[in-house]
């Protein structure tokens, strides 16, 4: 089950990683693309136990969703 969890965080470490500015402007009535990935992956991170080590990104990310 770990590897699970593992195999799910890496997939958000990627998506964040692919991000740029393309990502960041919303269609009409839409949440841009980058803000909702960054607002998951802050969820997610800061949610998971100690051991994962994630709670610092958790937090960078869900500052940058609050800016």
């Amino acid at each position: 089950m770990l590897a699970h969890a593992e195999e799910g965080l890496a997939y958000l470490d990627k998506a964040l990683a692919l991000l740029n500015n393309t990502h960041d402007a919303a269609a009409a009535g839409q949440i841009p693309i980058a803000l909702d990935t960054r607002f998951t992956a802050a969820s997610t991170f800061l949610a998971l136990p100690g051991f994962f080590n994630r709670g610092p990104r958790g937090n960078k990310l869900l500052h940058e969703v609050l800016n």
